[in-house]
């Protein structure tokens, strides 16, 4: 179970040392190119968004204009999508690879027509009181806020009702692991929280119905808080989702009778399409100090991430240490710098540093609930609360997540870090029941999130495999470039026994540069495992 962080705070007193540096926030050039399938995309209008500073490519899809670091970009042409992109403090070179727009026109008729009335229409839908297996719902009057698609924003064309109510309702998401749908927080561990309950037409079910037509679907409404669910008990502690259909004769039995056919004709399992390719770095010591040199002259960020990566990887916990307080002070409003530091006390056995320096990031009120950086950054605290009390010496209240060191506890935790907020990539998990999950970090499948890395200021992702179970657990990676012309470094660390007394850690690094195919970064089992008791 995954609860809802919370902290309490008494008599927190602490010497915080104190990086700062001007933000340079001088006009600079930004150049590149812009393609798509590999051929150059001219007359693309690029703006720096709320100023009069604009240009378009030339007929070679080139383009220069000035920008300051924290301004965004807008990319726009009549057949693709407008691309954004923020601005920041090393960015001198975007090349971007435009997407193709579909069916545009008709989202305008539909925007067009919700001011005309269509609003009105959809509210008062929404307000209908509806019946429920637990009894009658009115969302005027419920006292707490009831979510709701209308069924005419559904049809066959999506695969599954999880996946058609996906940007649909506020806080629903389907995990890139389990392949299950949320409604609150997650942190695609693969058996902790609860993931929704399902019922349609008044029959209740913890599994995702099957067989259910989307296009005889009338309404959707999804119950999240407490007070909404509590009629249903444990079972509906992760949200409820209601489904009423036109006819209101959703059959369970059918349902069930054609998820065993399915069985035998699903598609979505996995391919073995990774190919086998090394592309780990070479840890060289004359590579690593010519990086070193280039970073340092260049005072560049990104160049100092991938320089303690290296040192990471070859287990150098004092030059690592040096340069995250480097990278720290080059970017002391990045929440990557707070955990990127902290973490390296930590491993360099400076515990109550580390700690203090977590404590600062969550006293300024930063958000640690979700699935990005804050969650690692309360992981790691709730890890050093459970394991390291003592060498901490913590002094306020701390309230974990988990009640117990027990729950607390996974086989294997993965934190998968870049240096350049460029990269893109698909991180896929394929289980041992070869079911394949992944995490798509790209401008074409989630620009929003790359914004949100931008703004906070972070570049990692978390994954937790409560239980490896029988057979294998392969983790593959599809390198998509980062928009200019230099590698990509992305470190991998993997925690065996997490929260456990046999804990142990690997750190690889990754050079990436070749684009466009998968290869296998990794594989676990049980044999693996036991190899790092």
């Amino acid at each position: 179970m995954l609860k809802n962080t919370a902290l309490v705070l008494f008599c927190l007193c602490f010497t915080l040392p104190v990086f700062a540096q001007q933000k340079n926030n001088n006009l600079r050039d930004i150049s590149g190119h812009i393609t798509f399938i590999g051929e150059t995309v001219s007359n693309v209008n690029i703006v720096v968004r709320n100023t009069s500073r604009g240009t378009q490519t030339d007929a070679r899809g080139r383009y220069t204009i000035e920008a300051r670091t924290g301004e965004t970009l807008t990319f726009s042409h009549i057949s693709y999508k407008t691309v954004r992109i923020i601005i920041e403090d090393i960015t001198s070179e975007l090349n971007i690879e435009m997407i193709e727009k579909t069916n545009e026109l008709d989202e305008v008729v539909v925007i067009a027509k919700s001011v005309n009335g269509e609003v009105v229409k959809r509210r008062q839908k929404a307000d209908r009181e509806f019946q429920s297996s637990r009894g009658n719902v009115d969302p005027r009057t419920a006292g707490y806020a009831v979510g709701f698609v209308d069924g005419e924003e559904i049809s066959n064309t999506y695969s599954s009702i999880k996946e058609a109510l996906r940007g649909k309702l506020a806080g629903y998401h389907v995990n890139g692991i389990d392949g299950l749908a949320y409604l609150r927080g997650g942190n695609f561990s693969v058996t902790q929280d609860y993931p929704v309950a399902w019922e349609v037409d008044g029959v209740f079910s913890t599994e995702e119905p099957f067989g259910l037509d989307l296009s005889q679907i009338e309404s959707v409404y999804a119950l999240k808080s407490l007070a909404a669910t509590n009629k249903y008990g444990t079972l509906g502690a992760g949200g409820v989702i209601v489904i009423l259909t036109k006819y209101g004769g959703f059959n369970p039995s059918e349902a069930q009778r054609l998820k065993i056919a399915e069985q035998y004709t699903n598609k979505n399992y996995y391919g073995n399409d990774a190919i086998d390719y090394n592309s780990k770095a070479d840890l060289n010591d004359i590579l690593i100090l010519e990086l070193r040199d280039r970073a340092y002259s260049e005072n560049n960020p990104e160049l100092l991430k991938a320089l303690a990566y290296f040192y990471q990887a070859q287990g150098k916990r004092v030059e690592a240490v040096k340069v995250y307080e480097d990278v720290f002070k080059l970017r002391p409003t990045y929440a990557q710098s707070y955990r990127d530091l902290a973490n390296a006390y930590i491993v360099n056995d400076q515990f109550k540093k580390g700690w203090r320096l977590y404590m600062s990031y969550l006293m300024q009120g930063h958000d640690v609930s979700g699935d990005d950086i804050g969650q690692i950054i309360y992981n790691e605290m709730e890890y050093l609360y459970f394991n390291r009390q003592n060498q901490t010496a913590i002094r306020e209240q701390f309230i974990p997540q988990n009640e117990t060191i027990e729950e607390f506890r996974n086989d294997v935790r993965m934190v998968f870090e870049w240096n350049t907020s460029e990269a893109e990539f698909e991180l896929e998990f394929v289980s041992p029941d070869t079911r394949s999950y992944v995490f798509e970090h790209s401008l074409e499948a989630n620009q929003e999130l790359i914004s949100k890395e931008k703004t906070i200021g972070f570049s990692s992702k978390e994954f937790i495999i409560d239980d490896v179970g029988e057979g294998d657990w392969l983790i593959n990676l599809t390198y998509k470039g980062n928009k200019m012309n230099e590698p990509t470094y992305f470190k991998v660390t993997t925690y065996y026994h997490w929260g456990k007394s046999g804990q142990k850690k690997e750190v690889t690094l990754y050079k990436l540069q070749d684009e466009r195919f998968k290869f296998l970064l990794q594989k676990l089992n049980k044999s693996i495992l036991a190899t790092f008791n």
